[in-house]
């Protein structure tokens, strides 16, 4: 797990970068790879390495080069298969010097040619640099776990770990994409191609790029797979999902160092940390607690850590932990960032770091995988509420909604009953966007009235989905919509975020829900098995129990609840709303009238507008670093 920089020459009589300034976009990834920092440089070519030290600690520094050395190559992330790859080409011959897995990648490529990358299972960005054919490999896993920014200027293409690196090596600030601006605003984050900048992009995830002088290729070597269904009942396919997920879990312990877990009260990390003790393996897990105790998951988490026998940290996280970090935390992503309980996480992952760790494991992807979240009910209950008279829907149902308390904390009846109505539309892709939907296209233009921005025209953001609608046709509308969310909210959320805020403290988060084939199995299964009209994750749920049945273990009466932070009480009483207001109603960019119209309405309870402030927050703080 590390950081890689780089560029190309894609143009004849392109200026190489010299090492100070490749020195330069690798030491704002410092943070990434605090153990190591290599450099390659060849005829048009720049290679920069950060290393994390995790496999092979002595040997395995990057760049790393094949027999003749005419290739090498640079990876952030792991390769769990990498043991019996490693098997495969010495049996065909292949001479190794280290005992990392990224060495499997230039005698792969040696084999295979760009066929290697479909038989990678792990997270990975990489470089590969073939002197031969005076050609450049970028390439990033199935899933999007492990970023990577490219961009053009001067004849070369740059590429980075992060966006700041990125901007680094360009030396001056871009033009803001008014389409990731759009998107931005919709979703409270920039999702992939995009990033907030003209002219810099997310190479998005299961692609390669292929670069050389005046040549530059890009295509998709994996993808999720929603269309081969196989047939199996819901037993037989928990079974087949629990032996995959206890698969996977051993697979992802590859590691010379020792390997922490985060913990939360729900079931799906329990299992991973039950996976772990049986599997023989020892840990430490993790868990973020909070004095706010309808946040607070500590006596869960507490009880599963005590019933496997594992030593537990209890991390505590206040509003000064947050009011100390969150305007660095908001710098450091070089663009907007709206879901302000990342901060959280990053004061987690200080904790794991300062414990000795630099491995930790994550439930995430279950919820994306199996159906786990309600926006898949809601999608399919809009197949038949969209045909209701639009009198009645926005009228009778609406004054009904409006007249419950607007509510506060995790997503209140009000705030999703008013999400569901307001999102109506006879086009699942449309209705799906609105139900996640944090800024209108309305309250955008009345954000920007008055300001530098005011005349900038912002794209339908339904743009985030459509560049997909080709790729889920005649799919089942269900797996359309889990299909937008592996790709949109796990990939440009969930993933992007966990791998900014971990690597920010030097710790590898690794993900066993995202097995190649536990995800391949999780696709192929049929909707009816899959997805419950009345139920979250029924299947996974089944598996999983079946694991704690055999644990012996009774399940304490602890709910799971998605890892929020008291933001929203912060903001209304806190030490944090006079930084809101402050940021909010000085901004030469946001309308203060506007803002200061939803900052009174979430504080005298007349709306929730928890999310939307988060959001517009963010993008104040990053637009005061505007010229």
């Amino acid at each position: 797990m590390c950081g890689i920089v780089g560029a190309i020459a894609i143009s004849k009589g392109a200026r190489n970068l010299n090492h100070s300034e490749l020195k330069k976009m690798s030491d704002l990834l410092s943070h990434r790879g605090p153990d190591d920092e290599r450099f390659f440089q060849f005829e048009g070519v720049s290679l920069g390495h950060r290393r994390l030290s995790i496999i092979d600690l002595q040997g395995g520094a990057q760049p790393i080069f094949n027999e003749d050395r005419s290739i090498c190559v640079i990876l952030n992330g792991e390769i769990y298969n990498y043991q019996e790859l490693r098997a495969q080409l010495e049996r065909q011959g292949h001479v190794f010097s280290t005992q990392s897995d990224t060495e499997v990648l230039v005698h792969l490529y040696e084999q295979h040619g760009l066929g290697f990358l479909p038989l990678l299972n792990g997270m990975f960005a990489l470089a590969l640099y073939d002197s031969k054919l005076n050609r450049l490999l970028l390439a990033r896993d199935r899933f999007g776990v492990k970023p990577l920014f490219y961009a053009k200027d001067q004849g070369r293409l740059l590429f980075g770990s992060e966006l700041r690196a990125l901007k680094g090596g360009l030396g001056f600030e871009p033009e803001l994409n008014a389409q990731a601006l759009s998107n931005y605003l919709m979703l409270s984050f920039v999702p992939e191609p995009h990033s907030i900048y003209s002219g810099i992009c997310r190479l998005p995830a299961g692609h390669c790029m292929i670069l050389g002088l005046e040549h530059e290729t890009i295509h998709c070597f994996a993808d999720f797979n929603f269309k081969n269904k196989i047939r199996i009942g819901k037993q037989e396919a928990a079974e087949e999902a629990l032996r995959l997920f206890r698969q996977a879990v051993q697979r992802q312990m590859v590691a010379d160092v020792p390997i922490s877990t985060l913990l939360s009260s729900g079931l799906d990390s329990r299992s991973i940390l039950s996976a772990l003790v049986k599997g023989g393996h020892s840990t430490t897990a993790f868990t973020l607690g909070y004095t706010e105790k309808s946040f607070d998951e500590a006596a869960g988490a507490g009880s599963w850590a005590a019933a496997y026998g594992v030593p537990h940290q209890l991390i505590h996280f206040q509003e000064a932990d947050f009011l100390a970090m969150v305007d660095e935390r908001l710098a450091q992503f070089s663009e907007p960032y709206g879901f302000l309980c990342d901060v959280g996480f990053v004061h987690l992952a200080k904790a794991v770091r300062a414990q000795g760790f630099k491995v930790c494991l994550s439930g995430a992807g279950g919820d994306e995988l199996f159906a786990g979240y309600p926006t898949l009910n809601a999608g399919m209950a809009m197949r038949s509420y969209s045909k209701l008279p639009g009198w009645f829907r926005r009228g009778v149902v609406g004054s009904l909604i409006q007249a419950l308390p607007a509510g506060s904390g995790r997503l209140p009846l009000r705030f999703q009953l008013k999400s569901f109505n307001d999102a109506c539309s006879s086009d699942l892709f449309r209705a799906f966007l609105l139900f996640k939907q944090v800024v209108s296209p309305e309250k955008a233009r009345l954000l920007f009235k008055n300001g530098p921005l005011e005349s900038m025209v912002l794209p339908d953001p339904i743009e985030v989905y459509e560049q997909y609608r080709e790729r889920t046709a005649g799919l089942h509308p269900v797996d359309a919509m889990s299909y937008l969310d592996l790709k949109v909210f796990m990939g440009g959320n969930v993933l992007f975020a966990g791998d900014h805020e971990f690597m920010a403290a030097g710790v590898e988060q690794r993900f066993p829900f995202l097995d190649n084939d536990l995800v391949d199995f999780a696709t192929s299964l049929p909707v009816d098995v899959r997805f419950s009209l009345f139920s979250l994750k029924g299947l996974l749920k089944r598996a999983l129990g079946q694991l704690a049945a055999e644990d012996g273990i009774g399940a304490p009466s602890y709910k799971k609840m998605g890892f929020e932070i008291p933001v929203q009480d912060w903001m209304r009483r806190g030490g944090f709303a006079p930084r809101m207001d402050s940021v909010l109603m000085n901004n030469r960019f946001l309308n203060a009238a506007f803002c200061e119209q939803m900052l009174k309405q979430e504080r005298e309870g007349k709306e929730n507008r928890d999310r939307l402030l988060q959001n517009v927050y963010s993008l104040g703080r990053f637009l005061e670093q505007r010229p």
